[in-house]
């Protein structure tokens, strides 16, 4: 008696083509065959993978709220068009009063929300700690910052001062906190962006020059230099393509901040020549005891008090 094995299953090829129905083969068109799939628009975004991508030719767009800088010029230059909130902005300044205050005092309004009429409902304090000379009210109401919108910090040591930083930033309750300090060792920085990011302060750091050769996690630095009827900002550092040539901005007096938001003209201004005598400065004469700020062939502000008749 002969046994016949036969097998469990069927071959997987049968028991496909029991289960899936005949079709008939579909015509490919030669020219189409080889040509790349479609990629939608929105996909070469790199923010539409993350807000924090951007293209190494464009500036990147702000993930943080940003204050208008009042300077059309300057704001066509910065990610987001004006000054980010909730992070370290690194404003390194050649010396102190060179109109690092007139650059910001527009955004300090905004953010302050103070008016002519005194302290607004719901006005933020705008916090001044460590300035390198006593704040001027006078002039800083000129420039439309009221006395009761501002609150002055003053203290003993740098370990006091860096506390007092970080507390100002947690709270959330000042528009903006302006530190001006020395040196700053690279972890205090961290800290201090790392505390800002919990909240929408407008927090600068004014620094000297000299420490644009140091490390710094701040997304925007800026290089402070005075010039003839303005400063001249170079950008050190910022969320988009370099920019090596720096950036002219005249600046108006305290009055004319209060006017309307200045060079909305797409181009850029040109920075003015100015006439030297022998010695190199410029000198104007002045009624007894008045003084003027003048600027010499390096661009170096130089207070000089002259008197007629000398």
């Amino acid at each position: 008696m002969s046994t016949v094995s036969l097998p469990l299953f069927p071959p997987a090829e049968q028991c496909v083509a029991d289960v899936l129905p005949t079709r008939a083969p579909v015509a490919v068109d030669p020219a189409r065959e080889h040509a790349p799939c479609p990629v939608p628009e929105r996909a070469l975004d790199p923010e539409a993978l993350h807000p924090a991508l951007w293209r190494a030719s464009q500036l990147a767009r702000a993930g943080e709220q940003c204050v208008d800088t009042w300077y059309a010029t300057l704001s066509r230059q910065l990610p987001g068009g004006g000054w980010p909130t909730g992070s370290l902005i690194d404003l390194l300044v050649q010396q102190a009063g060179i109109g690092e205050l007139r650059l910001l005092a527009p955004a300090l309004v905004r953010v302050s929300g103070s008016n002519d009429r005194g302290r607004a409902r719901g006005e933020r304090r705008i916090v001044l700690l460590q300035p390198p000379h006593a704040p001027q009210t006078l002039g800083l109401a000129g420039m439309g910052l009221t006395p009761s919108s501002l609150l002055w910090v003053k203290s003993q040591s740098s370990a006091d001062a860096l506390w007092a930083a970080e507390q100002v930033l947690k709270s959330g309750s000042c528009g903006a906190l302006l530190f001006w300090a020395a040196h700053m060792r690279p972890e205090s920085l961290r800290r201090l962006h790392l505390a800002a990011q919990g909240g929408h302060t407008l927090f600068c750091m004014l620094r000297p020059l000299a420490a644009s050769q140091d490390a710094s996690p701040a997304p925007l630095r800026l290089a402070l230099r005075p010039v003839a009827g303005g400063i001249e900002i170079g950008f050190v550092k910022r969320r988009g393509p370099q920019r090596d040539a720096p950036l002219y901005l005249p600046l108006p007096a305290v009055g004319g901040l209060r006017e309307g938001r200045q060079d909305v003209a797409p181009h850029e201004p040109e920075r003015p020549r100015v006439a030297t005598a022998s010695s190199g400065v410029e000198r104007i004469a002045l009624p007894s005891g008045a003084a003027a700020t003048s600027v010499d062939a390096s661009g170096r502000a130089l207070s000089l008090f002259e008197h007629q008749g000398s």
